[in-house]
């Protein structure tokens, strides 16, 4: 089905009108007579010309009246219709405005790139952590798991070491959204790693080397000393 929401620049549009009857006041005129120059469009204010379709009257007998606009005259910011029964005797004139858009609704799925196909859900473990995840396999093969992944090293490189740990207050209360900072030097000048502990207090560092390494955690309130930590 062709959508109509919002109407598109440079695109044909439908819509219906109704027609006040002259002769009964505050009534739509029943199968009005519709006659070449009737219709006219006006693109931003500029000439008026005649529709190239005339409108009909839809279904025939009834009251409603179809109006199409081609591309051609949709291209433009504000496309006006201006009906005006040009015998004058049947019904009474009517402007309709129209505002378009460059994209509508239909438009939204390729905004920002292609849309998925294919895609399933499922709850998978880690391998590594044994922590259930929840999944989207689709065409293009990527989870969230492994796009995770992929965000998880924020100094760059690969993933093959890590650290996994949980923080406490002192009092064994495991704290939420600690965060960690993993350097390769007691400075921070070669932070390799970042993470926040989720509501079980744990978390996980990476490092594309093994071995000796330094953790500075920050949480409000709570001062931590320095830690050094091996990653393997």
């Amino acid at each position: 089905m062709t959508s109509y929401v919002t109407p598109k620049k440079n695109t044909a549009f439908i819509l219906y009108v109704g027609l006040e009857d002259k002769a009964n006041a505050g009534l739509f005129k029943a199968a009005p007579t519709l006659a070449a120059g009737d219709f006219k469009v006006s693109i931003d204010g500029g000439t008026l010309n005649n529709l190239t379709d005339l409108p009909t009257v839809t279904p025939t007998g009834g009251r409603m009246v179809k109006i199409t606009l081609t591309a051609a005259e949709m291209n433009g910011d504000n496309v006006t219709v201006v009906c005006s029964d040009a015998a004058g005797a049947e019904w009474y004139d009517l402007i309709v405005n129209i505002q378009t858009t460059a994209r509508q609704i239909d438009d939204l799925s390729t905004l920002g790139g292609t849309a998925q196909t294919g895609d399933s859900y499922a709850v998978v473990t880690n391998a590594t952590y044994g922590l259930d995840k929840l999944a989207r396999t689709g065409a293009d093969s990527d989870t969230l798991e492994t796009l995770s992944d992929q965000i998880d090293l924020v100094g760059g490189g690969a993933t093959t070491y890590s650290y996994t740990n949980t923080v406490d207050d002192g009092s064994g209360n495991l704290l939420d959204g600690v965060f960690v900072q993993c350097a390769t030097d007691t400075g921070f000048t070669n932070i390799v790693s970042t993470a926040t502990t989720n509501v079980l207090g744990a978390f996980t560092v990476y490092s594309d080397t093994a071995g000796t390494h330094y953790l500075r955690l920050q949480f409000s309130g709570i001062t931590f000393p320095i830690q050094t930590v091996t990653l393997a």
